[in-house]
């Protein structure tokens, strides 16, 4: 989560890896720069929805569309998106230092004020650790600090939490219609009033 008064050193991957990004496989799924992109950077409240699969799985989710244009249309949000990466890209990230980022803006997902991970089945479970670990992000809720962002699970898998409770912040249980718009519409609010990340977590242990 980016604190006051700092930057976002956005990532250019076609800059940053040059060449080497075409040695990986359908390369473009890493690329961006799609028509009809929603996300915008300097939003005061950047949030990724993150899908703990391949961009090509991930894309055909209507789940993760319906997100990402609600919650791009509520003032002072911007939602970018990112997915899961094959091993090969994995590994080009890790040599040249650069880590996960959102396709539409490049924010880096450690800079988000929340990640959104959409849990589909019980095995995208590691898919989602790999994305923390891309990203930079303590795996285990509890080494999380000021910095980082409130990493949010929902979706078919978390209507029973507990297993997955460690990594995660929150969990929304329910159709993201029934009020997680509004609260996030809130959170962001509260985020623009000068709330930082303990007190946002603290609106959400308060949410029913």
């Amino acid at each position: 989560m980016l604190a006051p008064g700092k930057t976002i050193d956005y990532v250019d991957i076609i800059a940053r890896a040059g060449a080497e990004l075409r040695g990986c496989e359908a390369p473009a799924r890493y690329a961006g720069g799609e028509y009809g992109r929603k996300a915008r950077r300097g939003a005061a409240f950047p949030l990724v929805a993150a899908f703990p699969d391949l961009y090509e799985i991930g894309m055909s989710n209507n789940a993760l569309k319906i997100l990402y244009n609600r919650l791009n249309d509520i003032e002072g949000v911007s939602c970018d998106r990112a997915f899961a990466v094959a091993p090969d890209f994995e590994r080009l990230l890790r040599e040249k230092n650069i880590p996960l980022y959102g396709l539409d803006t490049g924010i880096p997902l450690k800079n988000a004020a929340m990640l959104l991970v959409s849990l589909s089945y019980e095995l995208s479970i590691t898919n989602a650790l790999a994305i923390l670990d891309a990203a930079g992000i303590p795996l285990h809720a509890a080494e999380r600090g000021e910095d980082d962002p409130i990493v949010i699970a929902g979706g078919p898998c978390v209507s029973n939490p507990l297993p997955y409770a460690r990594f995660f912040d929150a969990f929304w249980i329910g159709e993201a219609e029934a009020g997680f718009f509004a609260l996030v519409e809130g959170l962001a609010g509260a985020a623009r009033g000068g709330e930082g990340r303990a007190g946002l977590l603290a609106r959400l242990t308060g949410h029913p």
